[in-house]
């Protein structure tokens, strides 16, 4: 039997949630488009072109510099307040235990019970787990095992649940 327990916060939302920046899909196009519009739009006032041209330059800094590098916090930030608001609590604490089924609490009251038969797969990231679930995750925090560990874990599925396929995180996420 192996159980997990974390506080489901903020913080802890837009870490899991929001892509690594750099390895971002469209990060690099982005990043080229607001160093690109940036001087230009000093170019363009700094030369007194038509104002049209220079809130062209500004919007499309704007633009860019908006969708490389405040819209997945952001978004992850509108999807906990969601969450928080379905639940009516800023965070909540939550409990994995694995045995015959998974049993997800949340504040000690049983939330959800999976079978194993509906766990899709298992992936691995450098800090937690996901049981995929109908395109859902139960996530796993590899350092918050409080019964088992994360490599007794990994164990564990790999000769228990070996119809379980298992792979690795996307690049973006894997932290």
């Amino acid at each position: 039997m192996f159980q997990n327990e974390y506080c489901m916060d903020i913080n802890r939302y837009r870490h899991w949630t929001s892509p690594i920046l750099t390895k971002a899909k469209g990060f690099r196009f982005w990043l080229l488009l607001t160093l690109i519009g940036l001087p230009t739009a000093c170019v363009l006032y700094a030369t007194g072109a038509k104002q049209s041209f220079k809130s062209a330059a500004l919007l499309i800094t704007l633009a860019a510099f908006y969708r490389g590098f405040l819209f997945r916090p952001m978004y992850a930030n509108k999807q906990f307040r969601l969450l928080s608001a379905q639940f009516k609590k800023k965070s909540w604490m939550t409990k994995v235990v694995i045995s015959d089924t998974i049993q997800l609490y949340m504040d000690g009251e049983l939330n959800n019970e999976v079978q194993w038969s509906q766990v899709d797969k298992l992936v691995e990231a450098k800090s937690y787990f996901d049981l995929e679930v109908d395109g859902d995750y139960l996530r796993l925090d590899k350092a918050t095992f409080t019964q088992g560990d994360a490599e007794s874990f990994l164990t564990y599925m790999k000769e228990r649940h070996p119809e379980i396929p298992h792979q690795e995180e996307k690049p973006e996420f894997n932290r």
